[in-house]
C-alpha cells in the first residue's frame, strides 16, 4: 500500500538523520542504516525517485551512498527491468571516484567494500561494457581479497543462466574451498531455475539464508 506507506514516510524526520543514526550502538546502528537503505529501494520501486535519491544522499559517507544506489539499481533492474537502474548505476560510478578503497583492504573494513556488491550487480546485468567495468573493479582489489570478488562474479553470471561462462570465470588460483563455494553457487542457480520451471521455489527460505550477507550490509567495522 504505497499511499499509506508514504503517509508514514512523511513523518520521518529526515532533517535529524545524523542524530537518529548516531544514537544507537553498533548492532542497532548498522540495522538502522540497512533499514534506510531498504527504504531507498522501496521508494524507488514505488516510483518515488526524487524521495529515494534525497534519502540516499542523507548517508554520511560516499561508500554508504554507493551501497544505497547499488541496491536501488539492482532491484529496479531485477524486479521491473527499469532503465532508470542505469542512472543509479552511474551514481555508483560517480561516488566511487571519491572513495579511497585502500581503507577497505584489511580486517573488518573489508565488509564495507561496496565493489563486491557492484561486481555482483554488473555480472547479473551482463553485456560487454558492464563486464569490462566489472573486470576493472575486480583488478583493483588486492590479491588476498580477490576471492570475494570471484564469488560475486560467478554468482551473478550463473543467475543470468550462463553456467558455462560462470564456470570459466573461476580462476585456477582459488583455493579448493573457494572453488567449491563458487561451483556450489552455479549448482544452486541451476536448481533455482529448474524449480521455477516446475512452478515455484521450494527452498526459498534456504535461498534467503544463502544471500543474507549479500543483502545485509555491515556498514560499520565490527
Amino acid at each position: 500500500d504505497v499511499e499509506t506507506g508514504m503517509n508514514y514516510y512523511l513523518h520521518f524526520d529526515k532533517a535529524n538523520f545524523a542524530v537518529s543514526r548516531d544514537k544507537y550502538e553498533y548492532v542497532e546502528k548498522t540495522f538502522f542504516l540497512n533499514q534506510l537503505k531498504d527504504l531507498c529501494v522501496n521508494l524507488s520501486l514505488a516510483g518515488k525517485q526524487k524521495e529515494a535519491v534525497e534519502l540516499a544522499e542523507k548517508f554520511e559517507k560516499n561508500h554508504e551512498k554507493a551501497f544505497a544506489y547499488i541496491f536501488m539499481a539492482e532491484k529496479l533492474y531485477l524486479k521491473q527491468a527499469d532503465p532508470l537502474a542505469f542512472v543509479y548505476l552511474d551514481s555508483v560510478f560517480s561516488k566511487s571516484k571519491d572513495v579511497d578503497f585502500s581503507q577497505f583492504n584489511f580486517g573488518a573494513n573489508q565488509a564495507i567494500d561496496f565493489r563486491f556488491n557492484l561486481i555482483l550487480l554488473l555480472s547479473r546485468i551482463g553485456g560487454k561494457q558492464l563486464n569490462a567495468l566489472s573486470n576493472n573493479f575486480y583488478a583493483e582489489i588486492i590479491e588476498q581479497n580477490k576471492s570475494f570478488g570471484v564469488l560475486r562474479k560467478v554468482y551473478g553470471i550463473a543467475e543470468e543462466g550462463n553456467y558455462y561462462r560462470a564456470k570459466t570465470a573461476i580462476p585456477s588460483t582459488l583455493t579448493e574451498t573457494d572453488e567449491l563455494i563458487a561451483r556450489s553457487f552455479i549448482v544452486w542457480q541451476a536448481c533455482q531455475k529448474k524449480e521455477l520451471e516446475e512452478g515455484g521455489l521450494k527452498w526459498a527460505a534456504m535461498d534467503r539464508f544463502i544471500t543474507h550477507d549479500f543483502n545485509y550490509i555491515y556498514f560499520l567495522p565490527n
